[in-house]
């Protein structure tokens, strides 16, 4: 329970209430703000975590009626499949979206259904591990719950110091240096994969520029041993 408790209860201000019709309401979490608990835990996504698209299909769905009761058409719904892999395992998530439907001011087309499908399975798959799992318990029912989570997160900010005002910026590779150390590496044989598993990223672009200098010293250096053991 390590894990769920951790992550059960989920900064209010992360959270907002909402209403669908037929009087359903509920909270839901913020998408992102799920992503970053979980990048405090597991590392960024896509390393020891991230999301594996299963399945991804259209359905069609209820007939849709003119003014007059003639079938216009259908509804689509948008419904998509993930596993969710983190260290312990993988758990499954799905999540929905009507893509073409009828509302009050007549039929629409939802241009973010997949996207909106996908943050549904994404944050329902969270929920599982503990995530926000507190307003699927319903305890964000009772505001004496919530308010008493809001004073734990409002003190518990106090007491973070902010960040800089200017904080440093990270100078990277620029296009031409780039372009420099793969023509260098072209030329001698080197794979460009040598290099950025070298300084452990996954592509040039992610290189300080303080190691450039350093790798165009030693291609020019892996040439001069190339060039001169062709002559001999």
């Amino acid at each position: 329970m390590t894990l769920w408790d951790s992550v059960r209860t989920p900064d209010p201000s992360a959270t907002k209430s909402f209403s669908r019709s037929g009087g359903f309401k509920g909270t839901a979490t913020n998408a992102v703000y799920l992503i970053q608990r979980a990048t405090e835990m597991w590392g960024p996504m896509g390393g020891k975590w991230g999301v594996d698209i299963v399945e991804d299909h259209v359905f069609q769905g209820a007939p849709m009626l003119g003014d007059a009761g003639q079938v216009i058409g259908h509804e689509q719904l948008h419904v998509i499949r993930i596993n969710l892999r983190h260290p312990d395992g993988v758990v499954p998530g799905y999540g929905q979206t009507m893509m073409v439907g009828k509302n009050k001011w007549g039929p629409f087309t939802d241009e973010e259904a997949p996207k909106k499908s996908l943050t549904d399975a994404l944050t329902k798959a969270m929920s599982w591990l503990g995530f926000a799992a507190d307003i699927h318990l319903g305890l964000w029912d009772d505001n004496k719950y919530v308010n008493e989570a809001k004073k734990a997160f409002d003190e518990a900010k106090k007491d973070t110091p902010p960040p800089p005002a200017n904080p440093p910026q990270v100078e990277l590779l620029t296009p031409e240096e780039i372009a420099n150390v793969t023509a260098l590496a072209n030329e001698v044989g080197k794979p460009i994969e040598d290099i950025t598993k070298a300084y452990k990223v996954g592509s040039l672009n992610f290189i300080k520029r303080s190691a450039y200098a350093p790798i165009i010293k030693n291609l020019t250096k892996l040439k001069t041993e190339t060039t001169e053991g062709a002559q001999q």
